[in-house]
């Protein structure tokens, strides 16, 4: 009975120990922060906060504001100066923004970033436009988010006519984790 006796108390201060750990692994957050989920379905106008740029196994990173500011269909007309556009594609413009709180820099091409999740559960990603789109505008081109600075871009997709859109994503740099942004069904059908 006594070698029972050990054994269970040796396991109960295994099981224990590292009790005074409580920090979590990541980078430091500022005060006040509140961290969204990878996973969280949002509708268009809500932001999160996220650790964006942890490739790192959760010791690195910045905690990043997104947010789906605007979805919108663009017109035909939109599309006729450009050159080499598909056939009986439509234009949706994407407005989000970007805020980093920190603590550090954002490179934005060690991300995945904006995605259009289409009907058919394709992943599109944003068309890469010569030019501007006058409906469009966006701030900035910069490939890294710096501490404390915001950015507001216009995205534009290039959607086959028969589908629409069903939310905004943003995909982690696996390509796996995203947050969703869902698209309303009223939205491209105004007249």
């Amino acid at each position: 009975m006594g070698a029972l006796v050990s054994i269970t108390m040796a396991f109960g201060l295994v099981a224990c120990s590292g009790g005074d750990d409580t920090d979590v692994a990541g980078p430091q957050l500022p005060a006040g922060t509140e961290l969204g989920e990878w996973g969280e379905s949002l509708q268009v106008e809500d932001s999160i906060q996220l650790v964006l740029g942890d490739k790192a196994g959760g010791t690195s990173g910045t905690v990043v504001r997104l947010q789906v500011v605007d979805v919108r269909k663009g017109t035909a007309e939109d599309l006729g100066t450009f050159t080499g556009v598909p056939s009986q594609s439509v234009s949706w413009y994407v407005s989000v923004a970007q805020h980093n709180r920190g603590p550090a820099d954002l490179v934005l091409a060690d991300e995945n970033g904006w995605f259009l999740r289409l009907d058919d559960d394709v992943e599109l990603p944003p068309t890469k436009v010569q030019g501007k789109f006058r409906d469009c505008p966006s701030d900035s081109a910069e490939e890294t988010l710096l501490v404390a600075a915001d950015r507001l871009d216009c995205l534009v997709f290039l959607v086959p006519e028969t589908q629409r859109p069903e939310s905004v994503d943003y995909l982690r740099y696996d390509g796996i984790a995203a947050v969703h942004w869902r698209v309303p069904s009223s939205v491209g059908t105004e007249s």
